[in-house]
């Protein structure tokens, strides 16, 4: 039973005439006959037939109508004669066509060319001119050329080889005036795509390499090959060492150095960070002393100094950053710019142990370290890191050791009282060692219980006894 669809037959498309459907794989064909051969039928799908993707069996990529355009038929293209054109549908789909033009080759071969290899240049033969470097035409049975004898650059053909290129093309050994034998495709030769077994490249390289400066480095020598087949370089630096360093890290395409000397600069950017900054001034800061030193993303240490800036604040700074003029303020001038006050910005009326509170960071990140960033009653992620020592009690012991009287506000202390409260605050602090890490459930019942000022680590010991039942090891709670 015939599929169920439009009837199509005798009905004609182009130079197709429909004449029986049929099913295949779900989809509608119909048996078609076409102009040019009445007595064979062709296999067409029903879309290309009622879209007008199929009007031929083919025949009319031969025998196209109209006039194809014959502007180039007896003109020339290197050793090419044009005598004919032809059109050929490249996709039935989008009705794309191009013209292929029939050539004569002077060598008497033949070939079909597409237009734009014929006007760029790119097909000047049948596919001779690409075995040989001599204009001499082909003697009668011979193929190729006999390239013995030929020097191409530092190459000298010796004899023809039994290999073959991917394509077929002929492989000639040569001898390069170095001394080596190398295998060269003919193509390659007569292009000129290789010239030597390799050591031209390198003397060039050397050329490119050699007296050349990149930085405080000058380049005297080639040196050896790393396991990778890297080559190395001899450079003398300016400070008089001398020194192989692989070619790529001396510099790239853009002028940038990877390698600047020997090692001497790296020595001498770690002794000026080792430079005594004390009492300079960057911007609104002005360096105190020298601060504890800390660990870049990569590793690497990094030296600060304890600022002081003009607001009153107190901060750490990468000493890079102040050299560099990167960082001028502890963060008051950009809130200033941006209009805003950031929690803790110091404007004359903060709290002093709110002030206080807010520059213990490194305190607290040694005693998350010392309890594995969890609780150590619950072993559950904290909320609070709690002193073992009443924090209202360091502060009354700091201004008892400075001799100052407890003001409501910050702006009432003069610079020099700010800076001695600062460091005697710090080192009273750590000396009382580091908190632990409580939930903030247990952390508000241990002040439910104990208060919030008059608490001393006594209580935390027995608070931490009866909800494990073990004794408290404060000695893994001793800063480092």
């Amino acid at each position: 039973m015939p599929p169920k669809g439009k009837n199509l037959s005798g009905m004609v498309f182009g130079f197709l005439t429909a004449k029986e459907v049929y099913s295949k794989n779900g989809k509608r064909y119909w048996k078609c006959v076409c102009a040019c051969t009445p007595n064979v039928l062709h296999d067409v799908p029903q879309q290309s037939l009622k879209k007008g993707y199929m009007t031929s069996c083919g025949c009319r990529a031969e025998k196209p109508k109209g006039n194809p355009g014959k502007k180039y038929i007896g003109k020339r293209f290197g050793k090419l004669a044009v005598i004919d054109v032809e059109i050929v549908y490249m996709d039935w789909k989008y009705n794309s066509k191009q013209k292929i033009w029939h050539c004569n080759c002077d060598c008497g071969g033949f070939v079909k060319v597409r237009t734009d290899l014929l006007t760029m240049g790119r097909k000047t033969s049948c596919g001779c001119e690409q075995e040989t470097d001599s204009s001499t035409p082909l003697k009668e049975g011979e193929r190729y050329h006999d390239l013995t004898g030929i020097r191409f650059g530092l190459l000298v053909v010796k004899h023809e080889s039994e290999e073959r290129s991917a394509s077929g093309g002929m492989i000639w050994n040569c001898i390069c005036d170095c001394g080596n034998e190398i295998s060269v495709r003919a193509l390659s030769l007569r292009h000129r795509n290789t010239k030597s077994c390799g050591c031209l490249s390198s003397l060039k390289e050397e050329e490119h390499y050699i007296g050349q400066r990149f930085d405080r480095l000058v380049v005297i020598a080639k040196g050896n090959k790393t396991e990778f087949g890297h080559q190395k370089w001899i450079c003398r630096c300016d400070c008089g060492n001398e020194k192989e360093i692989i070619g790529f890290n001396l510099g790239d395409s853009k002028g940038e150095y990877r390698t600047r000397s020997c090692g001497c600069y790296s020595i001498e950017v770690r002794e000026s960070m080792a430079e005594d900054l004390k009492d300079l001034i960057f911007g609104r800061l002005k360096c105190i002393s020298k601060a504890k030193s800390r660990k870049s993303y990569a590793g690497n240490n990094r030296t600060y100094w304890l600022c002081h800036c003009e607001c009153g604040n107190f901060k750490g700074i990468d000493v890079v950053h102040l050299k560099n003029g990167d960082i001028l303020s502890c963060g008051c001038l950009r809130n200033e710019m941006k209009g805003k006050f950031a929690p803790g910005y110091v404007d004359g009326s903060t709290n002093l142990v709110y002030y206080f509170r807010n520059r213990i960071t490194e305190w607290k990140e040694s005693s998350k370290r010392a309890c594995n960033y969890r609780c150590i009653i619950s072993g559950e992620y904290f909320d609070k890191i709690h002193h073992l020592y009443s924090f209202s009690q360091i502060v009354r012991e700091t201004f008892r050791e400075c001799d100052l009287p407890i003001l409501d506000k910050i702006a009432d202390y003069s610079q020099e009282d700010l800076v001695k409260l600062f460091v005697t605050f710090h080192e009273i602090h750590d000396s009382y060692g580091l908190g632990v890490c409580l939930t903030e459930d247990l952390h508000n019942e241990f002040h439910n219980i104990y208060g919030n000022r008059n608490f001393a680590p006594s209580d935390f010991y027995q608070f931490y006894y009866g909800k494990t039942g073990k004794r408290f090891e404060q000695i893994a709670f001793t800063k480092e």
